[in-house]
């Protein structure tokens, strides 16, 4: 089908225009002449093989969002494998640089106590343990003492609201 210029000398964008300073044949001639084409089987067929160029580049259109999703999920999935590797990776540098850390104090402190590297070892893990056990204690403590406390003010703000001004025990007498 050729494309029509309708910028070309003396045409207009106006489809009633009717006009042609060139003696070129006018929109309102084109679009009766058309017209009379677009009728009868002729049309019908023509409206079917734009309906199928329309059903095809609705495939196409369809087909590269798919496979836009695909690549986008792709990414997805390398990125996760990539941050899942790096965190194997990091968490294994930790474990090791800490492994030899305490290998280290235990051969130490071994060296200390006349190379009796087992009295070391046995030192360095019962220290440890001590230490994580006690700094477990202070966190839990730590966190019920921070509970307890937004509790405390809670039960506060809600006598505020209220206008009461005094705790369940005052009002049942008991102090």
């Amino acid at each position: 089908m050729p494309v029509e210029n309708r910028f070309a000398a003396g045409a207009s964008s106006d489809p009633g225009f009717t006009g042609g300073a060139d003696g070129a044949r006018t929109h309102g001639e084109q679009d009766a002449d058309e017209t009379a084409n677009d009728r009868g089987p002729a049309a019908f067929d023509r409206l079917v093989d734009q309906i199928r160029e329309l059903r095809e580049q609705f495939v196409l259109l369809v087909a590269a969002k798919i496979d836009s999703i695909r690549l986008t999920a792709r990414r997805l999935v390398i990125a996760c494998v990539l941050g899942l590797l790096g965190l194997v990776i990091l968490a294994t540098y930790l474990v090791t640089s800490t492994v030899l850390v305490i290998v280290g104090i235990g051969e130490g402190l071994g060296s200390l106590f006349g190379d009796r590297l087992w009295l070391g070892h046995l030192t360095t893990g019962l220290g440890l343990l001590g230490i994580l056990g006690i700094g477990g204690y202070l966190a839990l403590r730590r966190a019920t003492r921070a509970s307890r406390e937004r509790t405390v003010d809670r039960y506060a703000r809600r006598r505020e609201q209220t206008g009461t001004g005094r705790t369940a025990d005052e009002s049942t007498g008991r102090v």
